[in-house]
This record gives C-alpha cells, sequence and structure tokens, in this order.
C-alpha cells in the first residue's frame, strides 16, 4: 500500500527499492517481528516496474548451477517456496517445462555437461530426447538433441510483486533516493526533492543503481555490478500456440 507523507518519518528500518527482492527483504523483516517499522522508498510510480519485472517470467529449475553451491539450493527452495506465495495469493504458476535444444554436434559436450550438472542438483523428471522425442514435446523444434526439464515455470511477477506490496504497510512511491548519510546513532536516507526518512538502519535493494548510491554516500568498495542484457521472444498468439513451453539454446 502507498501511506501519506504526512506520517511519522522515523522508522526502525528504511528498505531502498520497491523490486522483488526489496519487498521480499521488508515483508521478512516484518515476519521477524511484526512490531518492527519498516518502510519501503520506491523512486518508480509503482513497485517492481524495473528489473523484476522486465524479464520472461521464468521459475526456475536450477539447470545451470553448481552443485552444493548457495544458488543452487536457493533456486530450488526458491521456486517450491515461491510456488506456495502464489498459491496463497492466487496468482497462477504455469508449470510447462523447458527444453535445451542442441541443433549442432558442436553443442553436445555441453548438453551433456548441463544434464550431469542438473542431474547432481536433484531436478526431478530429466530426460535427454533424441530428435523424434523432441518434436513428440514440442512438434514446431527441430534439434539433434536436447535436455527436457519438466518443473521450469512461468509465473507473473508483476502480479508476485503487487501481492509482495499489499502485505506490506508502509511502501512509498516516487522516492528517489539521493544519498544514505550514516550519523553514528542511525541513518538519514535522503531524497533528491529533500525529503528524509530517519532509521535505525537501511537495506538497500536498488539494484544497478545500489553502487551508484553506494559511491554517492561515501562508501567506498572494490565490489562492481556490471549489467548485462539478456534476449528474449514472445510469440504472437496463433504461432505461440505451436509452442508449448520454454525453449532455451544450449
Amino acid at each position: 500500500m502507498t501511506v501519506p507523507e504526512n506520517i511519522d518519518d522515523t522508522v526502525d528500518v528504511a528498505v531502498v527499492g520497491a523490486g522483488i527482492v526489496g519487498l521480499a527483504t521488508a515483508r521478512a523483516l516484518l515476519a521477524q517481528d511484526p512490531r518492527r517499522r519498516v518502510a519501503v522508498l520506491e523512486c518508480a510510480a509503482a513497485p517492481g516496474t524495473r528489473q523484476s519485472t522486465q524479464n520472461s517470467g521464468v521459475l526456475h529449475a536450477g539447470v545451470y548451477y553448481e552443485p552444493g553451491s548457495a544458488k543452487a539450493e536457493l533456486c530450488t527452495a526458491g521456486r517450491h517456496r515461491m510456488a506456495e506465495f502464489c498459491d496463497r495469493h492466487g496468482i497462477p504458476v504455469r508449470v510447462v517445462g523447458k527444453v535445451v535444444v542442441a541443433v549442432a554436434a558442436g553443442e553436445l559436450d555441453r548438453l551433456d555437461a548441463l544434464a550431469e550438472r542438473a542431474a547432481r542438483n536433484g531436478i526431478p523428471g530429466l530426460r535427454m530426447l533424441d530428435r523424434m522425442e523432441l518434436q513428440e514435446i514440442e512438434p514446431a523444434v527441430e534439434g539433434l538433441r536436447a535436455l527436457h526439464v519438466p518443473p521450469t515455470a512461468v509465473v507473473d511477477f508483476a502480479a508476485v510483486c503487487r501481492a509482495l506490496a499489499g502485505e506490506l504497510p508502509d511502501v512509498r512511491v516516487g522516492w528517489t533516493v539521493r544519498r544514505i548519510r550514516d550519523d553514528g546513532s542511525g541513518v538519514a536516507v535522503q531524497a533528491v526533492d529533500g525529503r528524509e526518512v530517519r532509521a535505525r538502519a537501511a537495506v538497500v535493494c536498488a539494484g544497478v543503481g545500489t553502487e551508484l548510491l553506494a559511491a554517492a554516500s561515501g562508501v567506498r568498495t572494490d565490489v562492481r555490478i556490471v549489467p548485462f542484457r539478456g534476449s528474449w521472444l514472445q510469440l504472437r498468439p496463433a504461432p505461440a500456440a505451436r509452442i508449448r513451453g520454454n525453449v532455451y539454446p544450449v
């Protein structure tokens, strides 16, 4: 929900950024202590309108991560917890599966390596498909071989962000943070228009803007955020009817 600007501007924790990470962080802080005053500050006009929703909406099964790593374990646990959250909020989760397709002989070794990694990550239902088996699952897709990953799903992350924001009592939009000042007894989160929120602590979940905000706040670090762009295609309804799930290159 959005709160009026005349509320008490002293809180326990200020969370900068109302993408899916910031919203989930605020939700977790309140779950730990419902009495905790948590304000989420978002520069856009609504929560979850940037990185969190400018993507393909895939809920990944965990094919690519190093077995035993935190990413592999959190991907699996997070997929189940996200499905439970969506079920509680009436958000559809379409378990459409994925095929990772090798279209050239030079890709077969890498496909085998992905299959081994996915198996070590405990993904259920994995199956290596030959050309004919691939076309039984995806008749419009051509390839030499493919790895079928049944648990891969698709979800509307904009709806997820709206549901998360709906569980929070203090989400403030149109709030562009200029810097965070630490005065020893807490922090002052300052907006570009002069507004300020005081807090005992701040958690910055500002995506690619985090590095710039850190520098503006006097934080020196050798950690860099290196953005990159992925590409995905969403088909029009007629050709989309020919594709049953997600189709990935090796």
